[in-house]
């Protein structure tokens, strides 16, 4: 289904109305927002309109978005490892994904990815 508008116009549109205001405002603002994308018939497209406008909130502080996707859950450490790598200012996502087989994924911003996954290996090494 096509949205009437784009995840990121929606998106800045809810950052512009939230801007500089009160909490007991901003969560009044939020209902009206859902209410509004839900009348445009876009309700099923929330959780993308969510995660762009956490993305751009994230980029105006200097922060990154990053998910790290994992087989199962990571032990030993593993993910504070990887949080050392990372700013304070950016927005780390941890989620499992059994495709990967093992190994671990990481994605920066939605665009750039390093994939370390078994799955992605394998991928890799039969692609020719």
């Amino acid at each position: 289904k096509i949205m009437r508008y784009r995840s990121k116009d929606y998106a800045r549109a809810l950052a512009l109305a939230l801007k500089e205001r009160g909490a007991t405002e901003q969560g009044k603002i939020v209902k009206r927002f859902i209410a509004m994308v839900n009348r445009f018939g876009d309700g099923g497209n929330l959780p993308r309109i969510i995660e762009e406008y956490e993305r751009q909130e994230t980029s105006d502080r200097g922060g990154r978005s990053v998910t790290l996707e994992f087989a199962r859950e990571a032990k030993g450490g593993t993910v504070e490892e990887l949080m050392r790598h990372f700013k304070k200012e950016d927005r780390v996502t941890l989620k499992l994904n059994p495709a990967l087989f093992a190994g671990v994924r990481i994605t920066l911003d939605g665009e750039k990815e390093l994939d370390l996954s078994l799955a992605g290996r394998l991928g890799r090494m039969f692609k020719n």
